[in-house]
């Protein structure tokens, strides 16, 4: 079993969050890997919707290709997916809620899932490296969280 937990400090209120992380467009900007993305049906997302990513892989740079479903969404407050088809069955759940201060929130995000048997003879590996990954692209969040909050009053 693969679990990566990360607690994030946001600098925006969590509508805000809510409102970017969910947003398909945008998501390219933090997570620097997505090449494209298709919602069915499109945006805006809800409960069942079905997201189709390409990405390109960490080792090697290959393009590879997801069906990821949305199966948690509690408007401003849960967001959590499903790899339905994919070389990684993992879940990815999202919990924003407020922060110390109106003008903040926190984010805590949980990767779980069990790796395909090839996968389970390099897991600690393979763990390291997909943590890596989700920490920069969640910091990659916090930082363009960070300019949209000083552009937003």
């Amino acid at each position: 079993m693969l679990e990566i937990d990360l607690l994030l400090e946001l600098p925006v209120p969590a509508a805000v969050a809510f409102a970017y992380v969910t947003a398909p467009n945008r998501l390219h900007e933090w997570q620097t890997s997505t090449v494209s993305i298709v919602a069915d049906p499109p945006p805006p997302l809800k409960l069942g919707t079905r997201l189709t990513e390409t990405r390109r892989a960490p080792v090697g740079g290959r393009q590879v290709t997801a069906v990821v479903e949305v199966v948690g969404y509690e408007l401003g407050e849960r967001f959590d997916l499903h790899v339905v088809q994919g070389p990684l069955p993992l879940d990815v759940d999202h919990v924003f809620a407020p922060g110390a201060t109106p003008d903040t929130s926190h984010l805590e995000v949980r990767i779980h899932g069990t790796l395909p048997y090839p996968f389970r003879f390099v897991q600690p590996l393979f763990k390291r490296m997909l943590r890596k990954q989700f920490e920069a692209d969640y910091a990659r969040l916090v930082e363009r969280l960070e300019t949209l909050g000083r552009r937003d009053p």
